[in-house]
């Protein structure tokens, strides 16, 4: 600006030689400096000034700019009018002056309405006029007609009272500047209709200004701007921005001649550039050449299809006909085409064509190939075709894509193999220039299933001067993510945890299997309490609570971890020293020295009755009660008016656990608490005293609890459940009956595990052993009807029995026959004028085959070829479904994923190619879920072998993504297995059983229980 202004002065001849060295640096002091070379007032024009928060708002020049402005419109002494001229629809931008400016900015302003005929006249003929030309009268007349009659071309469905009768300023300067260009000249200072029509009116003097400046480029540089205009002007007339590596890559050219062509278009005015950081954006300069682009561009197409014509000799007709004919065969035979349905809502999947669009098809050539993997809804609105020529049918896959917006384009790359260039636009897209694009585009770079994508987000989280980038990075926390980066072994020091301890605390909750990843969190809770959650689901707590420095634990189940294993309480003196804290590590040490009976801690819990935190009172009460004290009935019936309403519940609770008989009366007046928490905690209370009020139970949902967990087969559960069949509560110990029936009629559990929990049984009374197994009979056979219901895999869709591979391929076959005849009738059959298709349409067209997927499902899980073989089939939902039933079938491993790999890099079919990709992709995920050692040592022998270039580019990442994450659960499940070993003897020992699940001789058996 200061530059702008000072070029102003000195042009006009204002400013004398070496007076700008003595301007100030602030824009006020600028502004005064020039005021004495001027005709007060000075006015400032800031045009076009919503350019500055669309590419300003982001950088560190922003506010600053922002405050200068201010000082200038407050100041009362300095002699300047300041103009601020900027488009209607950015006008709410302004909200960034209010702090400074709540009244003076939005009290001062003028909406330039659409010229009218009168106010257009005086903007025509006043410039000339000052200069002593005139406008020839009937030139005047044309004129005027011209450009009114340009807004009702421009806008044909607006209301006509709002365009009867208005002039766009824009079109009108820009026509007028041309013209008097063309007239300045003329000795009679007249503007004559002749040359007026000989440039072809207002439309074709903007039509020759881009004519004329593209007349002077080569044929190469006219093609570059074509490519270039198909995406800098959309259809619908609005332009858009790029770089000119982004649109190099999108039309698929060499960035540095494209750039050398964007450059001229900017030289001449009909592209502008904008700077932003190290990346140059390109757009049109203004909206108003959109239709003479679009006009130019359509031409020039014309004249290169032409071009591409045979030099037809006249040697003679059939000579002549022989050639066309050769010509027709030969586009159709090598060009290929995109069709989009005008039908939607009854076919929204792009398909690939034969044949080349416009051409004569002499041959009948012209023929559907296949459906593509994308859909209507997924292409961007100025994007969308009915037909569109595929210039490289070998990267048909990158050219739709090229359709998609920028962000989805980073999981489109990625589907397809291309994995490097997926990264590349995820890495351009995430700047803090443009923070909406790159919120988009982070979900997609986070969820890319490749060891770059994670090292690159964390790169991102560490080095990017954004913070909402930062927080975006960490809302989008993909856990897969973390185990990459944990395996690579990132420095995790603590001052780096520091900086991403959010990040690292979600990554590393789900890794608490892993030993890395418990020692990294041990870290981070000493003041994360996050970190203290997610310790608290460790294999086995007592190992953090013995750490060097205890970490306090609050989580409910990591107290009844502390009751699963004796060596638990070894930790009881530092849960003790905690309760001398004044923070929350004594709350956070009262629940698990009630679970582990521990007596020392009565006197202070006793006291704590009284604390006057709330917390303290309520804790208190529930382990009082756990501790079976009766000298505490007392305090806890006074706690049963307590203001606190979980101090109340709590109260409640204990008195019942404590069987004071003499609390009843108490605790029937507290049935009509007004808190719902303290009325049922009051039933359950009263109930186990004896007493059974018309209140829900509980143990409902403690059953569901127990029931559940009857699938997981390790001394930890079973541990677990050993206390619970222990219970006083009859319907809690059914509950633990039923789990313990189901886990020992599995075949997880070993013949010592059996033993062991068969008797524990034996000590559960005999009505709710009976119970328990008649309720799991029930269950039995509601199941084993469920099954029966179910039909096998093969027997798909309404068929009455199973259907032998043969039958299945030749149903698949007739389905395919049935789409055939179905786009014919689709095609047949001209579109509704409707967006949509109406319900008569919709049934004419309806599915003919619904039950196509399941066929080829079964097809692939039954026969490995055939489901490679139904990778390439025209149908989308037929290469979804093979990919599918080939990752859920026993074929399932490396040798899978080799032939896959074998079969994608012999194809040079882009269909056939994405969908081989697409089942090694499927199949990789599936291996992370079932796989286990076996698997994995497959993988790692297999991973080195991917030495092809492309495959060590496509598939060997997503390879490594795999390997990694089985290596994280092969491990976990190592460790949780180390620790049921450890557990195990002192479970024996306390039910006195001998390691191989004998009995102890009684007088070996010392252990009370």
């Amino acid at each position: 600006m200061r530059a702008a202004v000072l070029q102003a002065l000195h042009t006009s001849g204002k400013l004398p030689e070496g007076a700008a060295d003595e301007v100030g640096q602030t824009l006020v002091e600028l502004l005064e400096f020039c005021g004495l070379f001027v005709r007060h007032p000075l006015v400032l024009i800031l045009d076009q000034f919503e350019e500055f928060f669309r590419y300003q708002r982001a950088t560190a020049s922003f506010q600053p700019l922002i405050e200068q402005l201010t000082a200038v419109i407050t100041n009362p002494q300095l002699p300047v009018s300041l103009v601020l001229s900027m488009r209607e629809d950015f006008a709410l931008e302004l909200n960034a002056f209010k702090p400074r400016l709540p009244t003076i900015l939005f009290e001062n302003f003028y909406r330039l309405e659409k010229l009218g005929w009168a106010g257009a006249r005086e903007a025509i003929v006043i410039p000339v006029e000052q200069v002593g030309f005139r406008y020839e009268p009937v030139l005047l007349e044309m004129l005027l007609n011209d450009l009114i009659s340009r807004e009702l071309d421009r806008l044909p469905l607006s209301p006509l009272v709002e365009l009867l009768g208005t002039v766009e300023p824009t079109y009108l300067q820009i026509v007028c500047a041309q013209l008097w260009e063309l007239n300045k000249a003329a000795p009679d200072k007249l503007m004559r209709l002749m040359t007026y029509e000989k440039m072809g009116k207002s439309k074709g003097i903007l039509s020759n200004h881009l004519n004329g400046v593209l007349q002077t480029f080569t044929l190469a540089e006219k093609q570059f701007a074509s490519k270039a205009f198909d995406h800098l002007a959309s259809q619908r007339g609005v332009k858009m921005t790029y770089t000119a590596a982004a649109l190099a890559e999108t039309v698929r050219v060499n960035e540095t001649a494209l750039g050398k062509v964007l450059e001229k278009l900017t030289a001449v005015r009909i592209l502008r550039s904008q700077q932003q950081g190290e990346a140059t954006w390109y757009e049109l300069h203004h909206d108003i050449f959109s239709s003479s682009i679009e006009h130019w561009n359509g031409a020039w197409k014309d004249q290169m299809r032409k071009r591409k014509l045979p030099q037809i000799t006249a040697t003679g007709v059939v000579a002549i006909v022989i050639l066309f004919a050769g010509w027709d065969y030969y586009v159709n035979a090598t060009n290929y085409q995109l069709r989009l349905s005008p039908k939607q809502g009854i076919s929204n999947q792009v398909e690939l064509w034969q044949g080349k669009q416009g051409s004569f098809d002499l041959f009948r050539q012209q023929d559907y190939i296949a459906e593509t993997n994308f859909e209507r809804n997924q292409l961007e609105p100025d994007k969308q075709f009915n037909q569109k020529w595929v210039a490289d049918y070998g990267e048909l896959q990158a050219e739709l894509t090229g359709s998609l917006s920028i962000d989805q384009r980073v999981t489109a790359y990625t589907k397809n193999g291309d994995s490097q260039k997926a990264l590349k636009l995820a890495k351009e897209s995430i700047i803090p220039q443009n923070i909406e694009l790159a919120k988009r585009a982070l979900p997609h770079l986070m969820d890319m299933a490749v060891p770059d994508a994670a090292r690159t987000a964390y790169d991102i989280l560490q080095n990017s001067p954004s913070p909402a980038i930062k927080q975006e990075i960490i809302d989008n926390n993909n856990s897969s993510a973390g185990v990459v980066l944990v395996y690579d072994k990132v420095n995790m020091r603590a001052d780096m945890l520091d900086k991403q301890e959010k990040f690292w605390v979600q990554q590393l909750a789900t890794q608490v299997a892993n030993k890395t990843a418990r020692n990294q969190l041990t870290v981070l809770a000493k003041n994360n309490n996050n970190a203290i959650n997610a310790l608290a689901n460790s294999p086995d707590v007592s190992e953090v609570l013995q750490a060097k420095d205890a970490i306090p634990i609050k989580d409910e189940y990591s107290r009844n971890q502390l009751t699963k294993t004796r060596q638990a309480k070894n930790v009881t003196p530092a849960l003790m020293g905690l309760l001398k804290d004044t923070n929350i590590g004594r709350q956070a040490a009262v629940q698990p020295l009630g679970v582990l009976q521990t007596k020392d801690a009565i006197p202070a819990l006793m006291g704590w009755l009284k604390d006057e935190n709330k917390d303290a009172r309520n804790s208190a009460a529930t382990e009082l009660g756990l501790l079976q004290v009766k000298d505490a009935i007392p305090a806890l019936l006074d706690l049963l008016k307590d203001e606190n309403s979980n101090v109340r519940g709590s109260a409640a609770t204990a008195l019942g656990r404590l069987q004071a008989k003499d609390a009843i009366p108490a605790l029937l007046r507290l049935l009509k608490d007004k808190d719902s928490y303290v009325r049922d905690s009051t039933a359950e209370a009263l109930t186990q005293l004896g007493k059974h009020p018309m209140m829900p139970s509980l143990f409902a949902v403690m059953s569901e609890n127990f029931e559940a967990s009857s699938r997981i087969a390790s001394d930890e559960l079973l541990d677990f459940l050993l206390h619970r069949l222990k219970n006083g509560d009859s319907e809690v110990r059914r509950s633990a009956v039923i789990t313990a029936l189901r886990m020992e009629r599995g075949n997880n559990l070993n013949e010592v595990q059996k033993r062991l929990l068969l008797k524990t049984l034996l000590l559960v009374d005999q009505q709710t052993r009976d119970e328990a197994a008649k309720q799991l009979a029930d269950e039995d056979k509601q199941e084993s009807e469920e099954k029966a219901r179910q039909l096998p895999i093969n027997q798909p869709g309404l068929e009455e029995k199973p259907l032998t591979l043969d039958e299945l391929k030749t149903k698949l076959d007739r389905f395919d026959q049935a789409y055939a005849d179905w786009r014919k009738r689709r095609d047949a059959e001209p579109a509704a004028t409707a967006p949509k298709a109406t319900d008569s349409e919709a049934d004419k067209l309806a599915d003919p085959a619904p039950f196509t997927y399941e066929y080829a499902y079964a097809i692939a899980n039954m026969d490995e070829a055939e489901g490679i073989k139904l990778l390439g089939h025209n149908l989308a939902k037929v290469r979804e479904a093979a990919a599918r039933g080939l990752a859920n079938s026993d074929f399932l491993g490396v040798p899978l994923l080799q032939k896959l790999e074998q079969e994608w890099l012999a194809t040079d079919n882009p269909i056939t190619r994405q969908g081989l990709f697409h089942a090694i992709d499927i199949a990789l995920l599936a291996m992370e879920g079932i796989g286990a050692d076996k698997e994995l040592d497959a993988l790692k022998a297999y991973e080195p072998t991917l030495t092809n270039e492309r495959s060590t580019a496509s598939i060997k990442p997503r390879v490594e993504w795999t390997r990694i994450q089985l290596q994280w659960r092969v491990d976990a499940l190592k460790e949780l297995k180390e620790l049921a070993d450890r557990q195990l003897p002192g479970l024996l020992k306390e039910y006195c059983l001998n390691p191989d699940g004998t009995d102890m001789k009684p007088e070996e058996c010392t252990i009370e229980r």
